[in-house]
């Protein structure tokens, strides 16, 4: 009598637990290479939906910072010129002098 072995896999519908996602982001960063995962990157090779991990954590950022990876795009603080004059002088600078 032959047996034959089966696989175990997730059924559907079943909740994910915050560390099996959290794997997810690991390994698709392995994946590619990475210390960090954007969104559009784990949409493609990711085994969640990466809405639901950004709804889970609270941020994408949160997610990718408790799966102990690098967060990559912080916010920049940019000014604008305040005054008409300081407008012109920006917009005549070469790229040296911005």
């Amino acid at each position: 009598m032959k047996t034959e072995k089966f696989k175990v896999s997730r059924v559907s519908g079943q909740p994910v637990s915050d560390e099996e996602m959290l794997a997810d982001l690991r390994r698709v960063a392995e994946i590619i290479g990475a210390s960090t995962v954007s969104m559009p990157k784990y949409r493609k090779l990711g085994k969640f939906d990466d809405s639901n991990l950004a709804k889970r954590f609270g941020t994408w950022n949160n997610a990718i910072s408790k799966a102990g990876l690098t967060i990559s795009n912080r916010l920049l603080k940019f000014t604008q010129p305040s005054t008409p004059a300081e407008q012109r002088e920006k917009m005549t600078a070469s790229p040296d002098e911005q």
